[in-house]
């Protein structure tokens, strides 16, 4: 704005004085800003069957239940789950309409509907239903209905102004309590001592004391009323009992106290409000949260037994009360979030602890008072005050309180302030504005004054004080000038920076005077000091990305960039650059403002950070922690001379002392909220319970957890980490909620364990475990493999026993060729040999006698020949069928016989031809037949002869019967040839039958086994 003018009659010092009242007068003061608090909102867009919720539960699983018009709900802090009636399961909920929800003796939730009590079963997810002995009133309101756990683990219901029903918890039945004088109470809180209870009186005009032993009213109402008001008007809406023996409620005119001791009655209002109706309250320490029927939510003390706080809807601000009322129910959960109801809206809730940040020129305090809170620089002054500049031009002074106590929009010329670019104060304690172009604040006249008025004012880019005081300035060329001079009388000089390139956007120097410049294209450079000027060849850092502020410390120099946070050490310039890979919320880094000995905050576009220098970790701060948003500005920033840093951005300032913005040292409870098999939801085991088991066939080898870390008000900001102990080698780093899935385990036991990080970062030492163990398949027990060892030795052996025996059975082959070709084959060639040489001897001698050798030298010739030719029959494979057998003995029979003029039939069956013999059966059939046939030729002087050859059953029978001479079996001496036959056939496990008489022919019978 411009300034005011003065007239220059008056006195300098009264002209300031008048300057300063005429700005108290005109300028509006700001009142110290105090912790603002976020209210999150639960509605129907986020899961819950009905805005309206009649009450709501925490459960010993940190589960957060809510009872609604339209079923229940199960909240984890990220997802609702709902449940509801099904009139087709008998374990789904009973009855829609959900009035109170608590936990019985063994910490089971129970909910309590207009049909009766529904006891859930985590480890099944379904419910057990108990009816009411009878259907109470269709007219009792919601309010009236309560579930207390009594001491001896039964539970009492309270359904309004019907009776009072105890549940049996052991008997699994209702019985009801009735009142002497007929009056039924309802029941609002329960002394912890025992089963006394302070219950309304008729009507909710006052409150009476009821235990429930001796079943009747044990003392006499306890009347709160207003002044000058009749107490018959006054209803009590909620009730608690302080150790004081004061007795608080939240009555229909305020919020009342009864001492019971002195009976000493008072009703507390807000200032400015004669009468209020509160419709429900909670206490957390020494505070009374309160809520009203139209007026939003207040904040009562009672040690000063004064009303500190309230909060109201705006509809400008999604983080304000959802609405101003009626708010009816309040719960307060061992996080310590405070949750309420708002009538037909659904669900609020907040953490007074989850803002951190004081906040100045917010929205709605800059819309009322005309103010802009885009902030683009801030800095302070010698004498503590803060100087803020915005986007519109605007520049704000504010005091050590946190008061704006003046507002600047221009110089004395009336020339308007372009956007507030950057405010510096020098050694000589000026205050610098520069937007387009370079103002000073001239203190003696409290105003402002532009320099280099005129054609030669240069565009300011920036201004730079360095360590040695030197005031550097960057033109409207980008490059590097000195600004000398005093009062109104500034000069701009070139810098004896040579070789230092144009299109500078940031430059500083260090105290090692190596300078720094950024250029336009986004290069960090680092020019080394020699005498006066600059090498040519500078250092170029291997970082791509804006300068935005530095600090150093010693000999090292940190510097935010666009790309991250550079580590620079010198002299050797040897670097580390921090990214969001290592926890920064975002690559853009605007600040660099020491918060501690190895600490330091840092502004970004997604929030501000904590960074520990020691542990490199980043503590990450949202809008969740009170932050005016989480886009912050270059040069909107500063470490005032209390250590209390100032933080700018789009939607105001953010202040606070670093050493109050304590660690996280809290940790949020985690769980496992699910377990699926083969990729299917998984029932019959309370996946909860730390250390739960689940025993899995090897055919359901693959499974699927899901867990939450329980972080109702920021749960992103929740890390988590799982590890399958026996499959996995490290933690595993996953979001909020979190899910691992494992396909095909092998069999085993393994052991998921789930642990979380709170805001800070830290990992927390609470670990949730679940066991699961995969049954291992019979094909992979000791058992199995120790029989099937067996069995393969068994084979190994059978193979080595097999070829063995046919080794074996080959020498025999070979012995009995050899023995063969000995005894038949070896003989006749010896006697040929022998008669060969008679003859030779004889037939100069005796013709005759050598014609005979001779002869009988061919008989023996032809069969050696016959002897070899059976043999190499014998072993040749081709002939193992019995058909090519049949053709031989067929042969063999025609020759014999037709020589001795025998007349023969030779039959065999179709079906033989096929059965394979081995070559030593084989063999000795063929020598029993020829043997056979051989006889019957020489000796049997038959006629005739028939040969058969069949199969009986497992058996291969050769009949042989001739109608020759025959002879007594028991008078002939058996020669050789009845003797091999007889050798041969045990050879062949076969009985031969030989059969003969005196004139009536010869029959042989052979029977060899076959399969």
């Amino acid at each position: 704005m411009c300034p005011f003018k003065t007239n220059n009659i008056l006195p300098a010092s009264i002209k300031r004085c008048r300057y300063c009242i005429i700005l108290f007068c005109c300028f509006y003061t700001i009142t110290q800003a105090q912790t603002n608090i976020t209210f999150h909102h639960l509605t129907v867009d986020n899961g819950l069957p009905s805005g309206l919720v009649h009450c709501m539960f925490q459960d010993v699983n940190n589960f957060m239940w809510f009872g609604t018009e339209a079923g229940l709900c199960k909240f984890d802090g990220i997802k609702c789950k709902t449940y509801q009636s099904d009139a087709n399961d008998s374990f789904s909920l009973h009855g829609n309409h959900v009035y109170a929800i608590n936990s019985d003796g063994l910490g089971q939730v129970c909910v309590l509907t207009e049909r009766g009590l529904n006891i859930y079963d985590g480890a099944n997810d379904n419910f057990s239903f108990y009816a009411f002995p009878r259907v109470p009133s269709s007219s009792t309101s919601h309010v009236e209905w309560q579930i207390i756990k009594l001491n001896d683990g039964n539970i009492l219901a309270v359904v309004g102004d019907n009776p009072y029903f105890i549940f049996d918890d052991r008997l699994k039945i209702f019985f009801a309590i009735n009142f002497e004088d007929g009056l039924r109470y309802r029941l609002l809180d329960a002394e912890s001592k025992g089963r006394r209870f302070c219950v309304p009186s008729p009507g909710r005009r006052g409150l009476l004391l009821w235990n429930s032993s001796a079943n009747g009213i044990e003392s006499n109402t306890i009347v709160f009323k207003a002044d000058k008001k009749n107490a018959d008007t006054v209803f009590v809406n909620g009730f608690t009992c302080l150790k004081d023996s004061t007795l608080w409620a939240a009555t229909s005119v305020g919020l009342a106290s009864y001492n019971i001791k002195d009976g000493a009655n008072h009703v507390y209002t807000p200032p400015a409000q004669k009468e209020i109706s509160f419709s429900s309250m909670v206490k957390i320490g020494n505070i009374f949260w309160l809520g009203s029927e139209k007026f939003g939510l207040w904040k009562f003390d009672i040690i000063t037994k004064t009303f500190i706080a309230h909060y109201s809807h705006d509809a400008t601000d999604i983080k304000s009360v959802d609405e101003n009322g009626p708010i009816n129910i309040f719960f307060a959960d061992r996080q310590g979030n405070i949750w309420f109801s708002v009538f037909a809206r659904g669900l609020d809730y907040f953490n007074e602890g989850e803002q951190k940040f004081a906040a100045l020129l917010g929205d709605k305090e800059a819309k009322e008072k005309g103010l802009d809170n885009f902030v683009r620089a801030l800095a302070q002054d010698s004498s503590g005050n803060v100087w803020c500049g915005t986007y519109t031009g605007s520049v704000y002074r504010f005091n050590a309180q946190r008061q704006i106590i003046a507002q600047y929009s221009g110089d004395k010329t009336g020339r308007k302030f372009a956007s507030i670019e950057k405010i510096l104060v020098d050694n000589k304690k000026r205050i610098w504005v520069v937007d387009d172009g370079l103002n000073f604040y001239d203190t003696a006249k409290q105003n402002f004054v532009r320099v280099f008025s005129g054609s030669t004012q240069p565009f300011a880019h920036d201004l730079f004080l360095a360590h040695d005081n030197t005031l550097y300035f960057i033109d409207n060329k980008y490059s590097i000038g000195v600004l000398t001079g005093s009062g109104n009388n500034f000069s701009y000089t070139t810098t004896n920076i040579k070789n230092v390139l144009n299109n500078l956007s940031v430059f500083f120097v260090d105290n090692n005077n190596n300078v720094y410049v950024n250029d336009v294209d986004g290069n960090i450079r680092v020019y080394k000091p020699r005498g006066n000027y600059i090498y040519s060849n500078p250092v170029m850092l291997p970082v791509h990305g804006y300068i935005k502020a530095y600090y150093q410390h010693n000999s090292t120099v940190w510097i935010a960039t666009s790309s991250g946070v550079v580590k620079l050490a010198a002299p050797s310039f040897a670097y580390r650059l921090f990214t969001v890979k290592n926890g920064l919320p975002e690559n853009t880094v605007y600040s660099l403002l020491p918060g501690g000995s190895s600490t330091f905050w840092l502004s970004t576009n997604r929030g501000i950070s904590r960074f520990d220098t020691l542990a490199e970790k980043f503590t990450n701060y949202t809008t969740d922690d009170g932050l005016q948003s989480n886009e912050f500005n270059t040069n909107a920033y500063v470490l005032c001379k209390t250590g209390e840093i100032w933080f700018g951005g789009i939607h105001g300032l953010n202040v606070f002392q670093p050493a109050s913005v304590k660690k996280d040292t809290t940790f949020p409870p985690i769980q496992i909220t699910s377990l699926n098999v083969n990729d299917e939801r998984y029932y019959g085991v309370n996946t909860v319970e730390n250390n739960a088991v689940v025993s899995l066939p090897y055919a359901q080898r693959t499974v699927s957890f899901n867990f939450s870390a329980f972080e109702f008000m920021r749960p992103s900001s929740v890390s988590l980490q799982y590890h399958l102990q026996g499959f996995d080698h490290d933690w595993i780093t996953t979001t909020n909620p979190g899910f691992a899935r494992y396909a095909n385990l092998p069999a085993g036991k393994y052991t998921l364990q789930v642990r979380a990080a709170n805001s800070s970062g830290t990992w927390g030492n609470s670990i949730k475990t679940l066991q699961v163990i995969i049954a291992t398949p019979y094909y992979q027990t000791w058992w199995f493999i120790v029989l099937i060892c067996a069995a393969v030795i068994g084979l190994f052996y059978a193979w080595y026993y097999y070829r063995i025996t046919q080794i074996k059975k080959m020498h025999m082959v070979r012995n009995r060729i050899a023995r063969d070709l000995h005894d038949d084959i070896g003989s006749s060639i010896s006697s040929i040999s022998i008669m060969t040489g008679i003859a030779k001897d004889s037939l100069e001698k005796n013709p005759v006698r050598s014609s005979e050798l001779i002869k009988k030298i061919g008989a023996e010739s032809q069969q050696v020949m016959d002897s070899i030719r059976d043999i190499v029959w014998t072993i040749n494979p081709e002939n193992d069928m019995l058909g090519n057998m049949f053709i031989r003995m067929q042969e063999y029979t025609a020759e014999m016989l037709e020589n001795s003029n025998i007349d023969y039939t030779f039959e065999t069956g179709e079906h033989l031809q096929s059965i394979k013999l081995s070559m030593q059966k084989r063999r000795d059939l063929y020598l029993i037949f020829k043997e056979a046939v051989n006889n019957m030729a020489k000796y049997s002087q038959s006629t005739f002869a028939e040969i058969k050859i069949y199969r009986t059953l497992n058996k291969l029978v050769l009949c042989i019967k001739d109608n020759g001479v025959g002879f007594d079996i028991n008078e002939v001496k058996m020669g050789n040839g009845l003797k091999n036959m007889q050798q041969r056939a045990i050879q062949l496990k076969a009985r031969v039958d030989i059969q003969s008489e005196k004139g009536k022919g010869t029959a042989i019978r052979l029977e060899i086994p076959v399969t």
